[in-house]
This record gives C-alpha cells, structure tokens and sequence, in this order.
C-alpha cells in the first residue's frame, strides 16, 4: 500500500527531528498505544512533524492514515461533523453521528492525525469514547495543550536545535543545527542567485536563538532575506516579537505573525492563569516553585496554576541532572508576558519581591560559601545566576537603600566564579555604596578589589583596596582593617615588591589570629607563603602553606584548599619531591572538577605540567599545558596566559625547538606588558636561562627575528601546534564512506538522500553513526577527520 493521499504532502523535508522520529516510529504501531498527543508552544512545528511521522508509519496500519486539520474549528460540536466529512460519512439511519462515526472506524485499523485540537479541547473526552468504540483505531493529536485524558502518551515537541550563543562559526558549520539550517534553506529559497556569506554566520544565528528555534517564527523572519540581509533583520528584529506580518498564506491567522500565535493561546487562559503568566514574567532563565510561590503570594492555587500553564505549553518543565524541578519560558513567550505585565498596577511590586528573594538568597548562601556547604551552594547560586543579575540590576536601578549591605555577599559569589563581565556589576555596587560608611562599605571595597585584581585591572584593584584601608582606619574595625590589609599586600605582591607584601600580610595574619577569624586566616597564611616562595623562603612557605590546607580543611573550604594544596605542590616540585607534588596538584584538581571550576583545574593542569617536564616527559607536559592554556584563554587573564605561554617555552628549549621557544617567550613577555604585572622573580631566573641558551644556539641576528616575530604571535597560532594524538582509524562501512565522502564536499543531508537513494532519516542514522565512529559532533569536523585520516583516500583506493 501506497503512501495515503488524503495524508498532505509537504512542500520542504523536515529538519532535525531525529529523536522525535525515532520515538514516534516506535509508538504508533504499538497496539497498546493508542493516544499520542504532541504538544509544544504555537509554531514549534507539531503539524509538520505529525504529517511526517504519518507518511512514515502508515503503511503499518491495514486502513493506512488520515490527516484531519482542525485549524478552522472552533466549536467542540463542529469536531464530529468535520470528521464524518473527512470520512465521507452521512449519518447510518437513526443513530447519532457519534455512534455513526463509532460504526464506520469500528473495523478501521487506521491512523488518525487530529491537528490544532487545542482550540476544541473539550473533545477530549469524545476521543477516549471513539478508542472504545474503534478498537483498531490510534490517534495521534496535535496541542499546545494536553488532553489530560486516560491513556494518553505525551511527546513533547521542543524548539529546533540551536548553535552555542558562546561560539562563532561559519555558514558551513550552522547547518549542523536544525534551526539554523532551515533558516539558511529559506533565506536561498528566497533569494536563491545572491549566496550567504561568512560575515551573515553570526547574525544568522543571533536571530534563531532569539526567536528561540521556533520553526514559524524562522520561516516568517527568514521570507524578508529577499528585501533584507541577515545583519538588517537582526538590526529591524530585535525585539523577538517584532516578526513582521508577511506568514504563508496557507497558515491560520493565529499563525501569521508571532505575537499572534502567543496571543491566541493567552486570551484562552483564566484571569488566574492570566495573572501567574504575568508575574512569571519577571523571572529569568529558569526557576523553583518556591520562588514563585514566593514571587506569587497572594495568588490562590499558585502551583495548580503554574502546572496549568505548563499544561498549555505558556511553562516549561525541566528536570537537571540533579533531579530537582524547575520551570522556564521561552524567550519569545517571556517577551510577550513581560508586555502584559508592565500593564499591571502592581507590577513593580512584583519586581521588588523578586529581587527581595534572591538577594536574600545570596545572603544565605554568603556563610556556606566558607565552610562544607560551598560546593552546593555555588552549584545553588550557579543555577539561580540570571535571576540573581536582575535582582541585581533592579536594586541598582531603584537604589534600594537596605540591599547595599548585601553587597559583599553577592561580590563575594561572583569573585569565586570569575566571570570577566561582572567587571560591570562589581564598579555599579562600588558605585552605589559610594557614599556610605561603614563595615559593610568597607567589606564591598575589598571583596570588589579581590575580583578586580583577578582580571588583571591591577591599577584599579590597587584603588579600591587602598580607599578600603583607609576607611577601615578612620572607623577603627579590625576586621577591616584585616581585610584591607590583606588587598593591599597582594597588590603589593603582584607589582613585585615581595619584601612589603610579606610584612603586610604578617599584620592581616595578627589582626585574624586576634580575631580568631579562621577563613581570612587561612588565606593570608596561604598569601603569605606564596610572596616567602619569592624571597627564597621555601621552608616557611611550605609551614604556611600546610597550616592554610590545615584551616581550609577544617572549615570545609573546598575553593580555598584547593589553592592551600596547589601551593604545597610547587613547594615539594621546587624540593624535587615529584610525587608528593603531583599528589597535592592532583587533589587540587579534584576539588576544582568538584567545584565546576575551570579556574582551579588550569592552575592544577599548569603545575602537572611543570612536573611532566622537569621528569623530561614532554609529552604529557604539552597535554596539561595546552589544556591549561585553553582554559585561560576562556578566562582573558593576562598574566596566566603568559605563564602558560612561558612554560610551553620551557618545554619547546627541552625539545630543541628553539625558535619557537624565542618566539613563546616575546608573546609572553608582551602579554605581561600589557598587564602591568611582571613575571614572579622565581621564573624569572628559570625564564632567562631558556633566552640565554636560545640566543647561543641560534645567534644574534636569528634571534632577534624570532623575537620580533613572536610580539605579532596570534594566540590561535600557539594553539594549532599542539600536538594531535594519533587515534586508530575506525572501521567504516562502505555505505558510511560514501556519506562521508560527500559530507566533505559540502553537501547537506537532503542532495545527500538524492544521490544515494536514501530516506533524509536513513541519511541521518548513518551520520550519526559516523559520528559516533570518528568522536565528532559536526559535519565539518567529521570531514576534517577524514581528510587528516586519509579515510577520503582509502575511499578512493577500494573505488
């Protein structure tokens, strides 16, 4: 049996899906399955999906399958004439239609695909008495909302696969991602004789990731590319709900713009449901039902509401991995919400419950971020970040008098993670507390100072950290003035007066003790320790360090230990003592790999590193070292690039590289420059002895060349001579060679189905066991395998 003709055949192929396929392919013939309902927001593509799956399955039901839309139906008592008409059915005699509808699918093995029931909800129950009347029969419904009936199986449909917002890549690499791909096969369909270019990649993909994937809302922005180039629409677009009118005219109206599709769901919710839908609003990213209860006070039924809204795919529901419950919303149904909201009169106070509750939060969590509780704490307030900035950026924005005192609490959380635009938040809180004077004003300078000079802006951590001193003087707080010490002794350090940094941190290191403050203990012991390294002190150093892992330990401070245990580990390196050493760096970066912070794992990589090399295993030195150089990469800290940089001249002299250790050096040397911030004199001396021994073996004129050279050095460069391990080529088969073949010359899946006589869901199941086979994720990089493989090759030869 033929492919029915009363299933619509699509005009384009269905892109991505894979799973959903998968998963549908295996239910619908399943005989104890036979109510599927696919729900998902208006325009993520459930119509285009159940046709497909329709077309695929249907010669596994003996009556094949039916394709009944219900766009146009908005009175529950239109559903059973519609379907009688779909059926070509009158009435039999004196029954009713429902009997009559009942008696003709009785013995009917058929599919049958209901689209757009979410406008006739209340048929649901009319369903389940069909099922009964027509055992053979499956259904497989279309929804923004679920039937809530026995017996249902409910697949959700999400928004198209989108590319990481982190990571540029080109035209090539974009098809790999369903919702860019399909905005790139409609934009050449548009304007097929003018191609798309590198320079359009990231608007491209700016665009889809605001529109959230949704397939509609791409195909309807993606028609303008005939007017419009990709940087245009991003320029007119912005606003995710400014997607122009202009939607095929085959589509409902409900469908013809995006902010109708939203708008026809909104107007169908109670007032209630109305209401909890606005006030959602104000929440970031994701959250806990305890924040919207709290958010929501006042509201009845706060939680039957939400599951509601989940139910009509205005919410989602996730589980991390974890398994804790949060919720979210589309970017382009937030917007929508958020619209609504600012109508409300009570919208502000919404918004200062908001940033009541997580600041409050950051609060809670300030005391645990220093004992055993910091590594769920961090994990807490990871999850909870975006939610945390708006409060934030709320409080800022109103000058919420009361909030400045949690200042350091939030400063402290975000030094801990290092994240380089928090720069921003950190000078707006400084800012805002500028005029008050207390222990708290002096509390948000130093922790301020602390993430400041951790990116490098050595100038103005300096400035911070001395207003901080002198503050903590006038008001004569020992706590303080411990603090601001401290800051002022690791500036000190940094610019390279070891002699004043010592005696600076030996005073923070008495006002503690006479506090009895083991934290801030416990860090100006391991501070100390790090400027006695300098002076040669390594006896002392390796005391201090061991009393800072001591205290650390104690309190349960994983992010501090992990430092205390570092630092013990270049003290036994520096003792030739390597596997003590490596212990230590290995612990370190358990904790790290512990905390989810790739901060602490470089430095421990770094150090592995520098213990591979002095055993002369030059190899495992360049993995860490290169792995620990990516990951300041990511970071955009100076000084630890050029550390790196420097290191990896190390092992370059090992290996007789000698102008690239030259050229290692110069790139290094610039960085530091650049920074503000000299190399620490112990590498130094080792430093100047790879230069030395460079210049005698190459000469003075080579040398300089090689120096010269290395000052224009680009950082992608130092990347692409690590070394590649040599990986055994996998097994192919010939099938997967021929895909492979033609994915390296650039064909897409579906030229791909064409030239081999394939399904697009055979092409995509042997591309993902290509995948699989060469450890890849994307086309380009399966092509790049395979040329550096010679698998194209190996092709040609059994050709």
């Amino acid at each position: 049996m033929g492919i029915p003709r009363h299933i619509p055949l699509p005009v384009t192929p269905l892109l991505g899906r894979i799973q959903e396929m998968a998963q549908l392919e295996q239910l619908l013939p399943d005989p104890t399955i036979r109510l599927v309902t696919l729900v998902g927001p208006g325009g993520a593509g459930k119509t285009r999906l159940a046709l497909e799956a329709g077309r695929t399955v249907c010669e596994q039901f003996a009556d094949g399958a039916l394709f009944v839309s219900l766009a146009h139906v908005y009175d529950v008592d239109l559903v059973l004439p519609t379907l009688a008409q779909a059926f070509n059915l009158s009435r039999l005699g004196n029954q009713s239609l429902l009997a009559s509808v009942g008696a003709w699918l009785a013995d009917q093995e058929l599919l049958l695909i209901l689209d757009n029931l979410e406008q006739v909800i209340d048929v649901a129950a009319l369903l389940v008495q069909l099922l009964a009347l027509a055992p053979k029969l499956t259904l497989l419904v279309t929804s923004r909302e679920v039937l809530n009936v026995q017996g249902e199986y409910r697949l959700p449909v999400p928004p198209l696969s989108l590319p990481p917002s982190s990571q540029p890549m080109a035209i090539e690499q974009l098809s790999e991602f369903s919702a860019t791909r399909l905005f790139i096969e409609r934009a050449k369909a548009a304007r097929p004789h003018i191609p798309l270019n590198a320079n359009d990649a990231q608007s491209i993909a700016t665009i889809c990731q605001r529109l959230d994937g949704l397939p509609l809302a791409i195909e309807l922005v993606a028609a303008y590319t005939k007017v419009f180039t990709p940087q245009e629409l991003l320029t007119r677009f912005s606003y995710s709900l400014d997607v122009p009118v202009g939607g095929a005219r085959d589509l409902p109206n409900r469908q013809q713009t995006l902010r109708q599709c939203i708008d026809w769901s909104y107007q169908r919710l109670t007032p209630e449901e109305q209401t909890v839908f606005c006030y959602l609003s104000v929440l970031v990213s994701s959250w806990t039902m305890a924040a919207v209860e709290q958010i929501c006070a006042g509201q009845a039924n706060v939680v039957a509401t939400v599951l509601a809204l989940v139910n009509k795919s205005l919410v989602v529901e996730q589980t991390t991995h974890d398994g804790q419950t949060r919720f979210t919303m589309l970017q382009t149904i937030a917007e929508f919400a958020r619209e609504q909201a600012v109508l409300c009169e009570d919208f502000q106070t919404i918004c200062q419950r908001h940033a009541s509750y997580y600041l409050q939060m950051v609060a809670q969590a300030a005391p645990h971020l220093r004992d055993q509780q910091q590594a769920h704490w961090l994990r807490h307030l990871d999850a909870e970040q975006g939610n945390i900035y708006a409060a934030l950026q709320w409080t800022l924005d109103h000058a919420v008098v009361e909030s400045i005192e949690l200042f350091p609490s939030i400063n402290l959380w975000i030094t801990y993670r290092r994240r380089h635009g928090d720069v921003w938040w950190i000078e707006r809180m400084l800012e805002a507390s500028s005029n008050i004077r207390s222990g708290a004003r002096v509390e948000t300078l130093s922790t301020a100072g602390w993430f400041i000079l951790n990116q490098g802006l050595f100038a103005q951590a300096e400035t911070i950290f001395e207003q901080a001193l002198s503050l903590a003087r006038d008001l004569q707080i020992p706590m303080s003035i411990g603090l601001a010490l401290h800051g002022v002794g690791e500036i000190a350090y940094h610019r390279g007066d070891y002699a004043q940094a010592v005696t600076l941190y030996e005073e923070s290191v008495q006002i503690f003790e006479q506090l009895d403050d083991h934290n801030e203990l416990a860090w100006s012991l391991d501070h100390l320790g790090r400027a006695c390294i300098q002076q040669g002190q390594w006896k002392r150093a390796a005391l201090l360090f061991a009393r800072a892992h001591q205290l650390f330990a104690r309190l349960g401070h994983l992010w501090g230990d992990a430092f205390a245990l570092n630092h013990c580990g270049i003290v036994a390196a520096a003792q030739q003592d390597y596997d003590q050493a490596q212990h230590f760096i290995e612990a370190s970066i358990a904790i790290a790999e512990q905390l989810h912070d790739p901060w602490h794992r470089a430095e421990g990589l770094h150090q592995l590193g520098l213990i591979a090399l002095a055993r002369q295993q030059h190899d495992q030195a360049l993995t860490a070292l290169y792995e620990s150089f990516s990951l300041r990469r990511q970071h955009q800290l100076l000084p630890m690039i050029a550390s790196s940089l420097e290191a990896l001249a190390r092992v370059a002299q090992a290996q007789h590289h000698w102008s690239w250790a030259v050229q290692l050096s110069s790139r290094a040397a610039s960085l530091r420059l650049q920074s503000g911030e000299p190399m620490p004199a112990t590498e130094q001396r080792i430093q100047q002895h790879v230069l030395d021994e460079a210049k005698k073996l190459l000469g003075e004129p080579q040398y300089q060349h090689d120096w010269e050279q290395g000052q224009q050095l680009e950082l992608d460069m130092v990347t692409l001579r690590q070394p590649t391990p040599q990986t055994p080529t996998p097994l192919l088969t010939k099938r997967e060679h021929e895909l492979l073949t033609l994915i390296a010359q650039g064909k897409s899946n579906s030229e791909i189905a064409l030239e081999l006589v394939l399904s697009p869901f055979t092409v995509n199941n042997h591309l993902r066991a290509i995948y699989r086979k060469l450890g890849v994720s994307t086309r380009s990089a399966a092509a790049y395998i395979a040329r550096e493989r010679g698998l194209l090759e190996s092709l040609e030869q059994r050709v």
